[in-house]
């Protein structure tokens, strides 16, 4: 049987890249860029989702990073991530191009074929970024005290968490879709894993609950006044709102214990392994341009007590039908082409 922890942290890596599918119906849905500039329920009832939901990324990050600390660099790890983007983008661009969805020029088959140069995908590309980096963190781990490391994280969170949300400084990070600050969360995963933070549920939940609603409630102030940019500048991975959500959700998580049976862990592990390809699937460019604006009308019942029910369904059928579609393209693709006997002998020539 999995590893409880291990088994509770993928139940948090579905739940995240669900919380994904719902920041995407909210953004792309133009759901945020429609609200009326009040201070009404309904507004912060959006807020609040985008608040419940915001942390996705940056739970991602964490997971990811906690499994990695003390592993040793594989090339396979960033070759089965690319590959996964490569054959997803191709297959997806190349039904557009013969449904005549989209032109067939220089500029779409660039996206195509070349998802990477062309930052179709910005979390693919700092996170392969930063996984070229974990060898050089984890010795860093290894040579730190605990204090220094209290400081380092101390002070980075300063700098790119607290400054970045109270001034625009050309020194500090303005935005946290970057390798800078996945490095932090990396940073973070690594004192949690190496120094275990214990707390009680309760008192997790409350802070969770406190934050959460100071964080819509001042998100659904800044919207009266300034407009969806100003609310938008507390919503960035980076705001010391949106990690104290993160880590809180983490910590929640890594604490409790739970045993699960081998029907469950298998129901887990399979939804888990293709979290990523929800993503890959459901905001590539192409299919995000008619996703929410065509196909799915994200405005619908929005003035409706079960509008929340309405986002779910349509989240949950998005999220379920994205991990479908992986299972076949595993099976189909990449089962024949990255073969474990492949990726290991990849490993043996290229480790850290």
């Amino acid at each position: 049987m999995a590893k409880s922890r291990n088994l509770n942290l993928e139940i948090l890596r579905i739940i995240s890249m669900f919380m994904v599918v719902v920041l995407h119906f909210l953004l792309h849905g133009k759901v945020l860029k429609t609200l009326s500039l009040e201070l009404s329920i309904t507004n912060f009832f959006i807020f609040l989702l985008e608040t419940l939901s915001i942390a996705a990324v940056n739970i991602f990050v964490l997971i990811s990073s906690y499994f990695l600390i003390d592993k040793s660099f594989k090339i396979s790890r960033i070759i089965k991530i690319y590959a996964k983007m490569y054959i997803i983008s191709a297959i997806i661009g190349m039904i557009f191009l013969l449904t005549n969805q989209i032109p067939f020029n220089l500029k779409n088959i660039l996206a195509i074929f070349f998802p990477f140069l062309t930052q179709k995908y910005w979390f693919v590309n700092a996170y392969i970024m930063l996984l070229t980096l974990c060898p050089i963190l984890n010795k860093l781990f290894e040579t730190l005290s605990k204090k220094e490391y209290q400081v380092l994280c101390i002070l980075l969170l300063i700098y790119n968490s607290v400054i970045p949300l109270l001034i625009k400084s050309p020194v500090t990070l303005n935005t946290g879709s970057s390798v800078i600050w996945f490095i932090n969360l990396y940073l973070i995963a690594g004192y949690l894993k190496k120094y275990p933070i214990v707390l009680s549920k309760s008192k997790i939940l409350l802070a969770y609950g406190v934050n959460s609603l100071l964080l819509t409630a001042i998100v659904t102030f800044f919207y009266k006044y300034k407009g969806i940019s100003g609310a938008m500048h507390f919503y960035r991975y980076n705001s010391i709102f949106v990690l104290t959500s993160s880590v809180l959700l983490f910590l929640l998580v890594i604490n409790i214990k739970k045993k699960y049976n081998s029907k469950k862990a298998n129901i887990i592990t399979f939804l888990s392994t293709s979290t990523f390809a929800v993503y890959l699937i459901s905001d590539n460019s192409f299919i995000r341009n008619v996703l929410w604006t065509s196909w799915v009308n994200t405005l619908k019942y929005r003035e409706t007590w079960y509008y929340g029910l309405y986002l779910i369904l349509i989240c949950s059928i998005i999220y379920l039908l994205c991990i479908l579609i992986d299972k076949i393209i595993n099976k189909i693709l990449v089962d024949l082409v990255l073969t474990k006997e492949k990726l290991d002998n990849l490993d043996k020539k290229i480790g850290w």
